[in-house]
Formats: C-alpha cells, structure tokens, sequence
C-alpha cells in the first residue's frame, strides 16, 4: 500500500482518538496540525475549513503547515509531529523525505500503543 493512502486514515483514526478524550471546559487546549499543500482537489479552501472547524470547538489551538508544491525541493519540509495531539492530513501529493516519514511513524506508534 501506498504511504499516502495510509496517511489518510491515520488522520481520521487520529482526529477521533484525539476528540474522543477532549471534555469541554478543558483548561489546556489541544495542540491540532494541519498538514496541507499537495492534493488533488481545492487544499486552499479545506485547509481553511479545518482549521475553523477545529478552532470553533472551543478545544483546539491550531497550526497549518503548507508542504512545496509537487516536484519541488522537499528537504526543508519538517514539521514537528511530536508537539501535536492532533493531526490532520490533507495532503497526498509527493512522497515526504524519509526523515519526515520516519518522524510521523513514530508519533503515530506512539499514539497506537
């Protein structure tokens, strides 16, 4: 399987993980990660739009990360999983470079275990 195809149930199964321990009134938000810029349909608006949804519930402190456009120079995309609890993948462009793999597999273990 393709890591792209995966990336795409990671973010849902995450999202819900995250949101299912959330209780409103929580004093410390939870840190959310949009991971946008490569897709096959408008990433521009969807990125926006997941950014409010999240930020609208009261629970999330949000940031959007914008990978190089495909067939760019990928080496200074890095973004830093592990300061997230949550993250939203809208992206299935280019494959990342290894280490950004390497650093999303991990925190993805880490949640799953």
């Amino acid at each position: 399987m393709r890591h792209t195809a995966l990336r795409g149930f990671l973010m849902v199964w995450t999202l819900a993980a995250a949101g299912s321990s959330a209780q409103p009134g929580q004093a410390d938000l939870l840190h959310a990660l949009v991971v946008t810029g490569q897709n096959n349909h408008g990433w521009q608006v969807l990125s926006a739009h997941y950014e409010a949804i999240l930020e609208e519930t009261g629970l999330f402190e949000v940031d959007v990360v914008t990978s190089p456009p495909r067939g760019a120079d990928m080496s200074g995309f890095a973004p830093n999983f592990a300061a997230y609890d949550v993250v939203v993948l809208e992206d299935n462009g280019d494959d990342w470079p290894k280490r950004v793999r390497e650093s999303f597999e991990t925190i993805w273990k880490t949640a799953a275990a």
